[in-house]
């Protein structure tokens, strides 16, 4: 308890600008201080040090909330920035150092399997209790069949779910402050051929075939299910041409297809 209160006491103002630094590069893709486990001499100095030690006060302040300092950089206009940045950005600032725009990031692990489960309509809401499954005494052969959010997924350290590991979950083995954000074939391969997925993809088809009647108006649904959008005039030309038979317009497995490759593509993985 001494030791507690000595980390989060007035003495180690480190301790709350470590955790500001965390909460900053998880919701930006890169902490205030990039070298997010090395705040000594070796480490990068922050690119906004007032900045940091103003999300560091706040953090105190509000009880080391988490979820009030989250929501207070959320709510700032830096966050809400769009990703694309102008001419002016790119000229002075390419390497959005100082915040010029919002970076475009990939989602991680979790939030991709999440929107999987949300966008087919089969996310169970679960509010506490156990999350491995009664009976089981060995990771091994362990089946991640749940539809729960990936939070709640169990973490074993030699045996992780297959989809979170190929999107670059982090090692439970390991200490790790920042996660890896790779583009790898594998990571498109799991999209098309992994089973988990592609019942995900036949329970989307059947939502979009249930909730519009007519071609565009399930083209559309898909779009903006999928990716929170509406779907551009390619989009819509390509998707419109692949139904264009009557039959393959009310076939499930030709919605399911479609959905295959929206799912894919790299608006569904990747935030503007």
């Amino acid at each position: 308890l001494q030791r507690a209160r000595w980390l989060t006491g007035p003495a180690a103002p480190l301790t709350a600008r470590v955790a500001a630094n965390r909460c900053w590069a998880h919701l930006f893709g890169r902490g205030l201080v990039p070298t997010t486990t090395n705040f000594g001499t070796t480490g990068t100095p922050p690119s906004h040090p007032r900045l940091l030690d103003h999300l560091a006060r706040h953090l105190v302040d509000n009880r080391w909330s988490l979820k009030k300092t989250i929501r207070h950089i959320v709510l700032s206009r830096t966050y809400r920035l769009t990703s694309r940045p102008t001419e002016t950005a790119r000229a002075r600032d390419a390497g959005n150092k100082w915040l010029s725009h919002q970076r475009r990031r990939r989602l991680d692990a979790e939030s991709i399997r999440d929107a999987l489960l949300a966008v087919s309509g089969e996310l169970e809401p679960f509010d506490g209790g156990p999350t491995i499954k009664a009976g089981t005494k060995s990771e091994f052969g362990y089946e991640f069949d749940d539809r729960r959010r990936s939070i709640y997924t169990p973490v074993f350290r030699n045996r992780l779910n297959h989809l979170l590991a190929v999107f670059d979950v982090s090692d439970p083995n390991v200490v790790a402050g920042d996660r890896a954000s790779s583009t790898l074939p594998t990571q498109a391969l799991v999209m098309m051929n992994n089973p988990w997925v592609i019942a995900r993809t036949r329970a989307t088809a059947q939502r979009v075939m249930d909730e519009a009647k007519t071609t565009p108006e399930r083209i559309d649904r898909l779009t903006r299910l999928v990716l929170g959008r509406a779907p551009s005039e390619t989009e819509q030309r390509l998707l419109g041409a692949f139904f264009d038979d009557t039959m393959k317009s009310e076939n499930p497995q030709a919605w399911a297809a479609a959905v295959q490759v929206v799912f894919s593509c790299l608006d569904f993985r990747y935030l503007q």
